[in-house]
């Protein structure tokens, strides 16, 4: 259920960190690190939306039908739980 990690993704150290994280969870935890992944540019000022910030897997995964594009122009409440800054 896990989206697969690419050779692309392994060489990249913060990929890599990332992976280990989704790797070691449970798919509960698993979606709360996707959540708080993909709002953090939101967070963090740089953007308004998750859907706005380039550099994000935010698209990908509504495509996978995992969010509703429209997912995080209101602050999600579980974001807020993971402290990983």
């Amino acid at each position: 259920m896990f989206p697969q990690k690419s050779e692309k993704t392994a060489q990249k150290p913060f990929g890599n960190r990332v992976f280990m994280i989704i790797a070691s969870a449970d798919e509960n935890d698993f979606h709360k690190h996707l959540d708080y992944i993909h709002y953090n540019p939101v967070k963090h000022g740089l953007v308004s939306t998750p859907s706005e910030w380039p550099h994000s897997s935010f698209a990908r995964f509504v495509a996978l039908g995992w969010y509703a594009s429209n997912w995080g122009d209101i602050a999600p409440s579980d974001v807020e739980d993971i402290a990983h800054e």
